[in-house]
């Protein structure tokens, strides 16, 4: 039987996942491998407040590229996203769709799934530690299918910011064709199981390809816009500390 020193134990225990059987009074058997154990961690592009949203469309999605170059082994577990009524209350129905965004090819459609409320996050939505491994950018897109073609439901909200981060749309039959939002970041984030631990991901922007032509609702109703800032503050604050 082989024995290594207390150092090299802890050294042991910092670095790798191991197994301890006793084996007599004197002898403990270990089984170790190089596996790192893996972790949640929160992928964001940091969207601000909610202040606009789309008149959406059946068949499209709306969601953000995350920059996932630096979690190789990533799993994507789950993500939130805030959703605005706009007058129209209801329990709606989506699918999530997620993409390697650098090829533009689906890896898993999730859902149908149904909203829980109406001017909310959406939290901890699951989508069953969908292996990305090696995909340096993952988009995550929501497709509604609730209400009508022209003013499709759940509505993503966004935060009218000058330059969004990664925030994109568009028409789900040609992926190549999705473009950056003209109303700012998307509020929406993901959730990773990944060994490499929290890490600072790059903004991800595709300016470079024009947004699908859409109607801001901010634009149409600015009254609604400014009750649904402060009424969303105060329901995220509520969601957080309850």
């Amino acid at each position: 039987m082989e024995y290594m020193d207390l150092c090299s134990l802890r050294r042991l225990c910092r670095t790798t996942v191991y197994t301890a059987e006793v084996v007599d009074e004197s002898d403990v058997l270990l089984t170790w491998s190089d596996v790192e154990p893996m972790e949640i961690v929160q992928v964001s592009q940091n969207p601000g407040a909610p202040a606009n949203g789309y008149f959406q469309s059946f068949g499209f999605g709306y969601g953000v590229a995350y920059d996932l170059s630096a979690y190789p082994d990533a799993l994507v577990n789950s993500l939130d996203f805030h959703h605005a009524s706009w007058g129209t209350t209801g329990t709606w129905e989506y699918n999530i769709h997620v993409y390697d965004w650098d090829t533009k090819s689906l890896i898993e459609t999730v859902g149908p799934i149904s909203t829980t409320g109406n001017d909310i996050w959406e939290m901890g939505v699951e989508l069953g530690d969908i292996s990305v491994a090696g995909v340096n950018t993952v988009a995550l897109l929501m497709e509604p299918l609730g209400n009508t073609a022209a003013d499709a439901y759940p509505d993503l909200s966004s935060d009218d910011a000058a330059n969004p981060q990664g925030s994109i749309f568009g028409d789900l039959s040609d992926p190549t064709a999705i473009g950056s939002s003209t109303i700012g970041n998307f509020l929406m984030d993901m959730y990773i199981y990944t060994a490499f631990g929290p890490v600072r991901a790059t903004p991800v922007s595709f300016d470079y390809v024009q947004a699908p032509a859409a109607q801001a609702k901010a634009a149409v109703n600015p009254a609604t816009e400014l009750l649904l800032f402060h009424k969303t503050l105060l329901l995220h604050a509520i969601q957080i500390f309850s």
